[in-house]
């Protein structure tokens, strides 16, 4: 029904809360789910419910300077729709138009197939209070992901710290969660090779590289690349399922099934 974001160090008590009692009361009934609205009146941000075919199943940010903010969340068995059902939401979208099309203000982790709705709903309404000027962002990141520290006794820089803006927070642990899966398979530019992907057999997300120094027979141990899997598979376990043609080789720290390619030769450009 409810439970706190895990990657929130630091949650506030107060916020958490409010989040917890939303959730019971949309449970019970007591209430319709729409955590956009309530996020957003937390936020102070004004809005609107959109209608006609163009707004329909949007809220509308109202009386802020700058562009206007529309807001909506995806659910895979409706339309786009600020009120969808809580249950399998997969979360809220902001955006504003710009010329012909449109700029995200805020969007879910792509990953996360089971998000929180009323942490997104916090979220999307933090971005949009952030964009709308309602309050300060902390530190422009300029979406490096790490804000720069200065000592004004000192008249310098001293440092830096990871940005802590929610939806910069959210890129970081996505791209992290990226960089842990298994790379797709993919041809040589010269079309002569095929790499073929190595995924887990245990957690089925991550792939494998070789373990730093740890050889068995003369050959690496591989690892997962997965953070919280700890399985590892020695080279030759790997190389009893190969067929005529194919090895196994190491890109850029990746491990792959490379075998000749027998399709049409690539043309020469």
């Amino acid at each position: 029904m409810y439970a706190p974001d895990p990657e929130d160090r630091h949650p506030n008590v107060f916020a958490q809360a409010e989040l917890c009692a939303e959730a019971i009361a949309v449970h019970l009934g007591l209430i319709p789910f729409c955590g956009s609205c309530a996020a957003l009146h937390r936020y102070g941000i004004s809005h609107r419910v959109g209608a006609g075919s163009v707004e329909g199943g949007w809220l509308v940010t109202t009386g802020h300077a700058g562009a206007v903010v529309y807001i909506t969340a995806h659910h895979p068995k409706y339309s786009l729709g600020y009120d969808v059902p809580a249950d399998g939401l997969l979360g809220d979208y902001a955006v504003i138009t710009q010329g012909p099309g449109t700029r995200l203000v805020y969007a879910p982790d792509p990953e996360d197939r089971h998000p929180n709705v009323f942490a997104q709903a916090e979220l999307c309404a933090e971005a949009i209070a952030v964009h709308l000027g309602l309050i300060p962002f902390g530190g422009s990141c300029e979406d490096t992901g790490s804000v720069i520290l200065d000592d004004d006794s000192h008249d310098g820089q001293v440092g830096s710290q990871g940005c802590e803006w929610g939806p910069c927070v959210e890129r970081r642990v996505a791209a992290a969660r990226r960089a842990q899966q298994h790379m797709s398979s993919f041809v040589a530019d010269d079309g002569t090779t095929g790499y073929g992907v190595q995924i887990c057999a245990s957690c089925h997300f991550g792939g494998f590289t070789p373990v730093p120094g740890e050889y068995v027979g003369g050959h690496p141990v591989y690892a997962c690349t997965a953070v919280t899997c700890d399985y590892t598979v020695a080279h030759a376990d790997l190389i009893h399922g190969l067929t005529h043609g194919q090895s196994l080789t190491v890109l850029d720290g990746r491990l792959y099934i490379a075998e000749p390619c027998t399709g049409p030769a690539l043309p020469p450009f």
